[in-house]
């Protein structure tokens, strides 16, 4: 296994690239809104599709939202906007939103540590093909939800079901980002 702390350049990419190539797990970051732009960041670095498509087995995209505090969580009834925005996603407005008021133990911000919200794209045969193609992040997301993937604005829905966090803060990380 290689961890590479981050891919930044071209030169770093084909390092990473040529080492998974010859069979070595390679695990690094790289700066993207999403899955599917870790591949368009790739290719505008100047790594060849078909090569890109050969080393690659999987990205994860991840963004932090602020937890709810579990000490001052109490119900609230979100805004139209948000409701409309969780109808989108939901079939049923959930019955009851929680967000934190503010205590003690949250330094009065309703919030306490962080939660992970995440999106895994894992690089099927089609999705294979389209990079090699070299086609846009749309196109493979579009496939990869298609295929299943779960994208970071489902996956911060789910943790507002869960009053891990507010749905106004998976607004403000995800769908504002």
């Amino acid at each position: 296994m290689i961890l590479v702390g981050e891919i930044r350049d071209l030169e770093t990419a084909e390092i990473a690239v040529q080492s998974a190539l010859t069979g070595h797990l390679v695990l690094s970051s790289l700066h993207a809104t999403d899955a599917a732009g870790v591949i368009q960041r790739f290719i505008e670095m100047g790594v060849e599709g078909f090569l890109l498509s050969s080393s690659l087995i999987g990205v994860v995209a991840q963004r932090l939202v602020r937890r709810n505090c579990t000490y001052c969580q109490e119900p609230y009834q979100p805004s139209i906007e948000e409701r409309q925005l969780w109808a989108v996603h939901r079939n049923e407005l959930k019955p009851v939103f929680f967000r934190g008021r503010g205590c003690n133990h949250c330094a009065g911000t309703g919030y306490r540590g962080r939660v992970g919200v995440f999106e895994v794209l894992q690089l099927s045969d089609g999705i294979k093909r389209l990079i090699s193609q070299k086609a846009s992040g749309s196109d493979i997301r579009a496939l990869a939800q298609e295929e299943g993937m779960v994208d970071m604005r489902t996956d911060g829905i789910a943790k507002v079901e869960h009053d891990m966090t507010t749905l106004s803060e998976v607004i403000r990380c995800v769908w504002m980002n």
